[in-house]
């Protein structure tokens, strides 16, 4: 609303992504039982969270809308783009880190003090660099899908 106030009309505010599908998460939180994971090897218990935690906040997107009917107000979907991305785009090769989901606490990429930690010789087919963050290609193909996702509702493209 601040935003609003001070004179923005074009807003475009990004959801979660599928967090229970990074690394990190599926490291700290493994567990051997097949029922806690969907289709793509992600937790459910976060996915579904996240899923919540968005369908929230798209719902007060749709009360700024009716309060702010002037303003465009567009809803980024990281989750949908990220699983767009995890289920097709890239592929799901591996950096060998270390550990179940090749992550290690003890050997991050990123921290000065880590020394020899593998880089991935190809960057372009993962998806995370670190287990944590997304490679500058994952980055790339989910900026090319919301773009023009969201260039569609500013009606930039016919």
């Amino acid at each position: 609303m601040e935003l609003i106030n001070v004179g923005a009309i074009n807003l475009v505010i990004p959801g979660n992504f599928p967090i229970s599908c990074i690394p990190i998460y599926l490291t700290a939180f493994h567990n051997d039982h097949p029922a806690l994971y969907d289709e793509n090897k992600c937790l459910r218990c976060f996915n579904d969270f996240t899923m919540y935690h968005n369908r929230q906040l798209q719902l007060a997107i749709q009360e700024l809308k009716k309060e702010f009917p002037q303003v465009l107000i567009i809803y980024a979907d990281y989750y949908k783009t990220l699983m767009r991305i995890i289920n097709h785009a890239l592929a799901k090769g591996k950096c060998k880190i270390g550990g179940a989901y090749n992550f290690n606490p003890f050997s991050m990429c990123g921290i000065c003090s880590m020394q020899g930690v593998p880089v991935c010789p190809n960057l372009k087919k993962y998806i995370h660099w670190d287990s944590i963050h997304l490679t500058q290609e994952a980055h790339r193909q989910m900026a090319i899908w919301l773009i023009f996702n969201i260039a569609k509702q500013w009606k930039c493209l016919v």
